[in-house]
């Protein structure tokens, strides 16, 4: 996990630090598998590594035996909880915000309960990391770590599943528990580690101190620029999921499942937090007014009425437009214009792909052009036969040098043993030797294969 220093001047300085940020690669995330199944009411496949922490050895090593077991029943728990937290907290901010009317759409697809199944398999054995895709939607390793323990966590997602680690250390009771000491000196439990990564695979970035701007997403973002050092969130550190936390979780929803979200996704919303400066639409945020947002929530009361009248009597009164309208126009332009660069990045990038390929194909046609004109001159060149003729015997085996000697004028060669030929090789004996052997052992030319 990273540590962040970024600038604290930015647009919205004038507003207390709140922040979030959707990771940079969110667009190419938009067919992740994990997080729509989330939503679909289907079985979430998960398998969890524990691990031990051998520092004789200073790395981790598997748990064998049968403490393995409660671990692991322990760090499943962990692991489920983690993500009723996250949708709990969504729920229940709209609910006691009284905002049901606005995210009838939300409320609509979120689970009740994440139906969790975790995968057996032989504890005595690293198994986890093996299974396939299409068995396994969430990989899980959890390290445990004594007094001396350092914490450290990763996150990461492939398309098609997503892959978390969090290191926890049993506390007096024997259960997981994590120590993380932070500047002011506070403890956290694994179940916060683990929601805080759970928040990765939900698609939200890090704020930590460190962070790189450029790891947020230019669009789908306030941390872009806004100070978020002291934002209290669950991903810059804090305890428990707050506002900041479930206004990009929504606007995650907004840009990875916009199937299922209705009219209040492209009309624009107000954030969750109290006093706030900003609204969303797309998923993507810009700032407005107080009078701006107090001017929301009276069209919204209006307009949940209208829509309730008309449902009662069957009319069609139409509804006001919305005061966020003008705004909302701006910035669905601003996503065109993105999705547009977005394009022409991705034609450049697959014109040089494809001029990389043809580059790839003229170097194995030029590879497989020298195989052959190699292969021709091969055969067209004298071969001899893999026999001594003055021993009768293998040149290329029985533990004998085989040499080539040629006449003075380079015009006949011939091979033999060193051994059998003597020291030092005169003129006479290999014309000789050339003149009585049988003349397939003798070959014109500087160049024989030996057969």
């Amino acid at each position: 996990m990273k540590k962040i220093l970024l600038f604290s001047l930015c647009l919205f300085c004038c507003v207390s630090a709140r922040s979030w940020a959707l990771l940079e690669n969110i667009d190419q995330a938009r067919d992740n598998g994990f997080f729509k199944k989330l939503f679909s009411h289907q079985s979430i496949y998960a398998c969890i590594d524990v691990q031990a922490f051998d520092y004789d050895k200073n790395k981790p090593k598997a748990y064998r035996g049968k403490e393995v077991f409660s671990y692991k029943t322990d760090a499943e728990q962990v692991v489920s909880t983690s993500y009723e937290r996250w949708f709990s907290a969504l729920r229940n901010t709209i609910v006691k915000q009284e905002r049901l009317g606005e995210f009838r759409d939300v409320l609509a697809v979120v689970p009740s309960q994440v139906p969790f199944e975790f995968v057996s398999y032989d504890l005595t054995k690293e198994e986890c990391s093996t299974q396939t895709r299409s068995r396994v939607d969430l990989r899980v390793r959890a390290t445990l770590y004594d007094e001396r323990s350092f914490y450290s966590t990763d996150s990461n997602g492939e398309k098609t599943r997503a892959a978390y680690s969090f290191y926890f250390q049993p506390d007096f009771l024997g259960l997981p528990h994590t120590s993380v000491k932070g500047q002011n000196g506070t403890h956290y439990t694994s179940l916060y580690i683990s929601m805080h990564e759970a928040g990765h695979t939900l698609g939200l970035a890090d704020l930590y101190e460190g962070e790189r701007k450029e790891k947020f997403h230019p669009l789908y973002s306030t941390a872009q620029y806004r100070p978020f050092l002291k934002t209290k969130s669950i991903m810059n550190g804090k305890p428990s999921i707050q506002c900041d936390d479930v206004d990009g979780f929504l606007n995650a929803m907004d840009v990875q499942i916009p199937e299922k979200m209705g009219a209040r996704r492209t009309e624009g919303w107000v954030s969750f937090c109290p006093n706030s400066k900003v609204a969303y639409a797309y998923g993507i945020p810009f700032e407005i007014t107080p009078e701006e947002r107090t001017a929301y929530f009276a069209w919204v009361t209006t307009k949940t009425a209208i829509e309730e009248k008309n449902a009662k009597h069957k009319k069609k009164e139409p509804v006001p437009s919305s005061p966020l309208e003008g705004k909302v126009a701006e910035v669905k332009a601003k996503l065109a214009q993105y999705k547009k660069a977005q394009a022409a990045a991705a034609q450049k990038r697959a014109a040089a792909k494809a001029e990389e390929e043809q580059r790839t194909q003229e170097a194995i046609a030029q590879e497989e052009l020298r195989r052959q004109i190699a292969s021709a001159k091969y055969q067209a060149t004298p071969k001899v036969p893999d026999i001594c003729p003055v021993c009768g015997k293998p040149l290329t085996s029985g533990g004998k040098t085989p040499v080539k000697y040629s006449t003075k004028d380079k015009t006949k060669s011939i091979y033999v043993h060193r051994e059998c030929a003597p020291q030092p090789v005169t003129v006479p004996w290999l014309n000789n030797l050339m003149s009585t052997v049988d003349e397939k052992f003798v070959f014109r030319g500087p160049i024989a294969y030996i057969e």
